[in-house]
């Protein structure tokens, strides 16, 4: 009988996510730092189109690396635009408003 429960347990621990919903964990608990970003919308509009490589993030700001300068973007203000596996994603700087150890202990 205990064998039956063994079984049903991993079982359960093996359920596979959406491919969206595994999306949002991969990018969520994952460190972003190195990433090319594009601000694709902005409440700054002198920020709209920058393009720059991701060198630090902070709570509320990622702080990108362009042409030798750093910029600091507001996450709370801009939809970023970001190569996933080949595929350009486009996310609300909202959803990323924490830093990397606060996103993963949010999610356990």
């Amino acid at each position: 009988m205990s064998k039956n429960r063994n079984k049903k347990k991993n079982s359960n621990s093996n359920i596979k996510l959406s491919t969206k919903r595994q999306i949002e964990v991969d990018l969520t608990l994952k460190s972003l730092i190195g990433k090319t970003f594009k601000i694709i919308k902005s409440t700054m509009q002198n920020q709209i189109g920058i393009v720059g490589e991701l060198v630090h993030e902070t709570a509320n700001f990622f702080v990108l690396s362009q042409n030798g300068s750093t910029i600091r973007i507001l996450k709370r203000n801009v939809t970023i635009e970001l190569e996933y596996k080949g595929q350009a994603l486009y996310m609300d700087g909202r959803f990323l408003y924490s830093t990397l150890t606060q996103r993963i202990k949010k999610f356990k």
